[in-house]
């Protein structure tokens, strides 16, 4: 099991940021696979002080399609907490021992009011199917010692083992393969640059937005994007019909391994352009756009407070939060069925916080209005919500991809609800194809983990 819970690699060289998952756009999958879970449980919660946080949990929950999975209206537990990973899948039931389809989560819990509320929400709103299970006790939930110490060696000891190489950019104190967020701007326009003296090649870069603290005129970032295309074919005298690929990364502002990897890939693509014959030919016939830092706030705070764990944006929202609780999980704030409880929550102080409104956060803003101008018109739905089973059709060119780290799964649509889309076999075949390479595992509708 892997614990890094931001920075995803193998053994000590942290050079080398692998573990990542792909899920389809936000737009189009609003919801995080694990969080339409329902849970039934009862708190184990012993005397905490403030220099105790934050812990990781462990719970038993029930799995996707499970029978004692509740409609979306309920307070779902899973919703709520700021989940790690899953531990183990296939469990029988708490309750009476039967069947196998519970899984085991970790989850973080960063503070003594969050504990709190947490513990007052499950002895509140989640409930089990009594007809198909009869509880004599309830699922407890509890601190998991060893992978909180595992969180506290990375915030006391994260400067203590560097990796091999260093990087010529900023990079991230005590993570020099690893660039900060000045160094990820920096790197975008050395591309940019680089690209003047590559024939045929084209990169640029485009301010699509404001972040929320810039919004308000109290310093901020830019919300950039850069695009790299080739223009071989059109130099050749010849014409193609360029696909679409955006790639997100970032979102969350303590997943710092996502960024790098894309960036990587990209320069990797770049380097290769006019030199081999696949990555020309790729660059040739697609247009590459990337938003790597898609929560330069929230990042620019984690950067210099790892033990925050921050992963939402600034916008403080008028909560009564601590600090590191406040704001918004610009993951959960498209407007794509924004608002549904099996995936985040009202709650302003939780992980999941999903904003005032759909697309209220001016990052959310910037990706969206973004996305609108680069995908083509005849390749959008009018009526998405209306229309989730109906096909895009053999002919579309074009792909969102919202990289994060460490869940080591591929999520495709659709993720709120078991329905499968007019593409489902495309999907299935897609994330088949990524399984060979990187072994993950895969959900989808009719299809967990």
């Amino acid at each position: 099991m892997k614990r890094s819970l931001f920075l995803s690699n193998h053994g000590t060289n942290k050079c080398f940021p692998y573990h990542v998952f792909f899920s389809d756009s936000r737009m189009r999958l609003p919801l995080f696979f694990l969080l339409t879970l329902n849970a039934k449980l009862s708190i184990i919660h012993s005397a905490t002080t403030s220099s105790d946080f934050p812990l990781v949990y462990t719970a038993i929950i029930p799995g996707p399609g499970s029978e004692v999975q509740t409609d979306s209206t309920d307070v779902y537990f899973a919703a709520e907490v700021d989940f790690l990973s899953t531990i183990e899948t296939g469990l029988p039931s708490p309750y009476d021992g039967s069947g196998d389809d519970f899984v085991k989560i970790s989850f973080m819990v960063h503070d003594e009011a969050e504990a709190q509320r947490l513990s007052k929400l499950v002895n509140i709103s989640p409930r089990s199917n009594n007809e198909a299970h009869n509880p004599s006790h309830p699922t407890s939930m509890e601190i998991d010692s060893s992978l909180t110490q595992d969180l506290r060696d990375q915030i006391i000891n994260h400067s203590a083992d560097h990796g091999t190489s260093r990087l010529e950019y900023t990079t991230i104190d005590g993570y020099d393969c690893y660039k900060n967020l000045e160094g990820t701007f920096d790197w975008i326009d050395d591309m940019v640059e680089r690209s003047n003296s590559i024939p045929n090649l084209i990169v640029s870069k485009e301010i699509i937005g404001n972040s929320f603290l810039k919004e308000q005129g109290n310093n901020g970032y830019d919300m950039i994007a850069m695009k790299v295309t080739g223009d071989g074919v059109a130099a050749a005298g010849r014409t193609t019909e360029k696909g679409v690929l955006f790639l997100m990364t970032g979102i969350h502002a303590r997943e710092l391994a996502p960024p790098e990897l894309v960036s990587r890939w990209i320069q990797d693509m770049i380097d290769g352009y006019g030199a081999d014959a696949e990555k020309t030919a790729i660059l040739d016939h697609t247009e590459i756009y990337a938003v790597l830092q898609s929560n330069p706030d929230g990042r620019n705070v984690l950067e210099s407070d790892f033990s925050s764990f921050r992963r939402k944006n600034l916008n403080p929202s008028g909560g009564s939060c601590t600090p590191d609780a406040r704001g918004v999980d610009l993951n959960r704030n498209f407007p794509f069925r924004w608002g549904l409880n099996s995936g985040s929550s009202s709650d302003k102080c939780s992980s999941t916080y999903r904003g005032q409104s759909p697309g209220s956060e001016p990052e959310v803003k910037a990706i969206v209005d973004f996305c609108q101008s680069i995908f083509p018109t005849d390749q959008r739905k009018p009526d998405p919500e209306q229309q989730t089973q109906q096909s895009y059709g053999e002919d579309a060119k074009g792909i969102f991809f919202d990289v994060h780290s460490y869940g080591e799964i591929m999520i495709y649509p659709w993720g709120h609800q078991e329905l499968e889309t007019g593409d489902d076999a495309s999907f299935k075949a897609l994330a088949n194809k990524f399984k060979h390479f990187n072994g993950y595992g895969f959900s989808g509708p009719n299809n967990g983990f």
